[in-house]
């Protein structure tokens, strides 16, 4: 099952409303990569080049691993998922701002800066979002976008996109992560830049077209400086276990329940 842009950017909007700004920035890099969630979930700072647009999946430490209280550090899920995945210049520009006001080692944290609970976040902020509140048993106040949609399916959503835009395979491998059987096209594996151009313009276009004009706040808004509190309803537990040179297993507290 994968979701159309539109329907991406008001899954988005709702999650941002459940779980924050980065819960919201997280479902939009995800459909706009094509990211796995272990991907997201451990990307360090340090692997965001926002000035050349390029996000990095460390082929060591590139995915966050989760079972049962146990999250660690560890090898995406195949050596081809160790990739390196240009950026729109609006992804570019989102990610840039988040980081200019977050201080912690990674991109997509809890409000005290720890790792997600997968888990939690589906049951808590992406469910209610894409499959409404009467269907998810929330009193949110989300309509439905589109039921049964997985965060997964928001990597399906990104290769239907480069499909329906008229990518190579190999450009759409590349970037996946996927591993070509065809030795021919392996052998020729490189992607021309005017070819990662035309992606990049496509998903450009794909935001600009579903996304929504951001509001104009009103005078007496702006002159009282008053900002709606957001109460994140994602896990605050478990700690981040640093960088490549601490792999080893790390147990997060109290589990994937509330602290």
């Amino acid at each position: 099952m994968w979701a159309t842009p539109d329907q991406v950017v008001r899954i988005a909007e709702q999650a941002g409303v459940l779980g924050g700004p980065i819960a919201r920035l997280l479902v939009i890099t995800a459909a706009w990569t094509g990211c796995r969630w272990g991907e997201l979930a451990n990307l360090h700072r340090d692997n965001v080049d926002l000035r050349r647009g390029l996000l990095v999946i460390d082929p060591l430490v590139g995915a966050l691993h989760e079972s049962g209280s146990m999250r660690w550090l560890g090898p995406p899920k195949t050596r081809a998922s160790a990739r390196t995945i240009t950026l729109p210049p609006f992804l570019v520009a989102l990610l840039r701002e988040h980081l200019a006001r977050h201080q912690y080692e990674f991109v997509f944290t809890t409000p005290s800066g720890t790792w997600l609970w997968r888990s939690t976040f589906l049951r808590r902020v992406f469910r209610p979002a894409v499959d409404g509140s009467d269907a998810s048993g929330t009193k949110a106040g989300c309509a439905a976008v589109r039921p049964g949609l997985t965060f997964h399916g928001l990597r399906h959503s990104h290769k239907t996109w480069l499909i329906a835009g008229g990518a190579p395979e190999i450009a759409q491998a590349r970037r996946l992560g996927h591993h070509l059987d065809n030795r021919v096209i392996e052998t020729y594996s490189h992607v021309a830049p005017e070819v990662e151009q035309r992606l990049l313009d496509d998903l450009e276009r794909r935001w600009h077209t579903a996304a929504p004009p951001p509001p104009t706040p009103s005078p007496s808004v702006v002159d009282s400086r008053w900002v709606a509190p957001v109460v994140p309803l994602f896990a605050t537990v478990g700690s981040p276990a640093g960088r490549a040179g601490e792999q080893r297993e790390h147990r997060a507290g109290a589990g994937p329940g509330l602290g």
